[in-house]
């Protein structure tokens, strides 16, 4: 004969472990980033920041550690305007690049297809700010992995931005402003703001040269007089890449797409 005490204690000890067995067995979704459909962690999870990423947001390249073409947000990030996103973005992961060079950070970088306003291929910067979904994916967009570029891994060259400097002199010769492109130069170009507001996206099509720019996502207002950093101008020399040198847009965010004519 079982003892009431211990029946009783044997009994609550059957529900504590049914109740936990969920969590024994595996880690509830977006617990991690992983192969498959992921989302943007919020800012109450995880705030960290460094370059290209922050509370509630990623960046987005053609290539890793490269130029920003977008960002994904998570739900509840606020835009400047006062805008709360009311749901999450996700990117399909189908494959990671190994690369430590030139990130304080980052040593993997994953690579698919980033939905939201973006809506195209891309690299997102490392997986810290993901969160595995589910492991099927959302679409079959960039299943084919990154194909370009000087070692096979980028998703576009960089003649999808403006080239043609001798039409208009913020474009470089060489797609982007960065060191080494063109040859000798040592980074973004200096300009100065005419006082513009600034976006996180204008969707793949817009960043990549291969459709009308859509911009979302207001992040803020940089004052006229201000230094700026450019990177490279759209194909269409509508849109520009830049970085606030002496200020910080919504969540600490530092680049983003301003009209052309914002700078001078």
């Amino acid at each position: 004969m079982v003892h009431p005490s211990r029946r009783a204690i044997f009994r609550l000890a059957t529900m504590v472990m049914a109740a936990l067995a969920p969590l024994l067995v595996a880690p509830a979704p977006g617990h991690a980033w992983s192969y498959g459909f992921n989302r943007v962690r919020s800012a109450a999870e995880d705030a960290s920041a460094s370059t290209g990423y922050g509370p509630g947001w990623v960046s987005l390249s053609y290539k890793s550690n490269g130029p920003i073409v977008g960002y994904l947000f998570a739900k509840d990030f606020q835009f400047s305007d006062g805008t709360v996103k009311s749901a999450f973005d996700h990117m399909d992961i189908r494959g990671t690049k190994d690369y430590d060079g030139g990130h304080p950070t980052i040593t993997r970088w994953p690579w698919g297809y980033a939905n939201g306003s973006f809506g195209g291929c891309a690299y997102g910067y490392g997986t810290s700010k993901f969160a595995i979904v589910r492991s099927s994916f959302s679409s079959s967009s960039c299943a084919g992995g990154p194909s370009v570029g000087p070692d096979g891994t980028w998703w576009h060259s960089e003649t999808v931005f403006c080239t043609a400097n001798s039409t208009d002199y913020r474009c470089s010769p060489a797609g982007v402003w960065s060191e080494g492109k063109p040859a000798a130069n040592t980074g973004p170009k200096p300009v100065t703001s005419n006082g513009c507001y600034a976006y996180g996206n204008i969707g793949a099509g817009g960043a990549y040269g291969s459709g009308t720019p859509a911009p979302t996502h207001l992040l803020g207002y940089v004052p006229a007089g201000q230094s700026m950093g450019l990177r490279y101008v759209t194909r269409n020399r509508q849109w520009v890449m830049a970085m606030w040198n002496g200020g910080a847009l919504a969540a600490g965010i530092r680049w983003a797409f301003f009209p052309r004519t914002c700078l001078s």
